[in-house]
């Protein structure tokens, strides 16, 4: 029931109201010699794992340190560094993967635009531009280049 040490105090039980404790330094619900869980004014403290037996946890607060939990929607609207290789290796200007690669103008079939991203004996060549000229590629989402490699020829 409590002592002058925790103030422990609890309301009478009523049907179809919920057990309502009342303490001045928070909770603490012990199994045998373990900690389970402590409940204080402004944090909930857990010494276990969570099982939310297919529950959803909601209302997460945006991230403010590495190790906090988030929201897939706050996940999915990070600008995203690969850290693997940034571009596939591309086999066409509209590729399988997503990738899709225009430029202001290509030499041949043999210096197209795509092969700019490719790795080893390939490039693109404009037609004959020597100023002003360009090459896009745009990606399947929206991300923060961090590195690449063009190849080409005047």
């Amino acid at each position: 029931m409590g002592n002058a040490n925790n103030g422990l105090a609890y309301n009478t039980l009523i049907e179809s109201q919920p057990v309502t404790l009342y303490t001045s330094n928070g909770f603490l619900v012990r199994v045998g010699n373990k900690d389970v869980t402590k409940l204080s004014i402004n944090k909930i403290d857990v010494f276990t794992n969570i099982n939310a037996n297919g529950k959803y946890i909601y209302n997460l607060s945006p991230p403010l340190h590495q190790y906090d939990a988030t929201t897939k929607g706050y996940v999915d609207g990070v600008v995203k560094k690969c850290h693997v290789g940034l571009i596939h290796i591309l086999s066409r200007n509209v590729d399988k993967t997503g990738y899709n690669v225009t430029a202001s103008s290509q030499q041949s079939s043999s210096y197209t635009e795509f092969k700019a991203f490719r790795f080893g004996n390939t490039e693109w060549a404009t037609g004959g531009e020597t100023s002003n000229f360009w090459i896009k590629i745009r990606c399947l989402e929206a991300l923060r280049v961090w590195e690449f490699v063009l190849t080409g020829r005047r």
